[in-house]
């Protein structure tokens, strides 16, 4: 509460400085004027706190700034793909078809997509029987049918 205490420190300097007024006797001055000293002392501890604070207010509106407009961002990415089931029964991202399609077209990484990064799947074996996919990011492996690959392609 170091608002309160910064206003509190205030009210007791102009107390002891209205006290001043009517005082005569030097000594009494000048106890006076220590404890005028003192809360003076108090006062530029207390906005030096408040200044601290209020950096660390600062900086911590910046990062939420910073985090919302990730979201933001992930979030107009994320509207462009959606969940599609390869013959092979693993899921994948795709491009909307409704979207402009991206060239060259590509799956994602349903597991990175989950974790908000977009991970492009790359084929890491092509056989007769099936593609196999590989995630380069978390290092997923997936299961692709030609059928699969031929609609990417096409």
């Amino acid at each position: 509460m170091p608002f309160v205490e910064f206003v509190t420190a205030i009210r007791g300097i102009t107390e002891i400085a209205e006290g001043l007024k009517s005082l005569h006797d030097f000594k009494q001055v000048a106890e006076a004027s220590s404890q005028l000293l003192q809360r003076l002392l108090t006062v530029e501890s207390e906005a030096l706190s408040l200044h601290n604070e209020y950096s660390i207010v600062l900086q911590q509106k910046s990062d939420l700034e910073k985090r919302l407009l990730e979201f933001e961002k992930w979030d107009d990415t994320a509207s462009q793909y959606s969940l599609k089931k390869l013959v092979a029964r693993s899921f994948v991202y795709v491009p909307n078809e409704t979207n402009k399609a991206p060239k060259p077209m590509h799956y994602l990484c349903a597991k990175c997509y989950g974790d908000r990064k977009k991970s492009i799947l790359q084929t890491i074996y092509v056989g007769t029987g099936g593609d196999r996919l590989f995630c380069p990011e978390c290092k997923t492996r997936y299961e692709a049918d030609s059928d699969d690959i031929r609609e990417l392609d096409s």
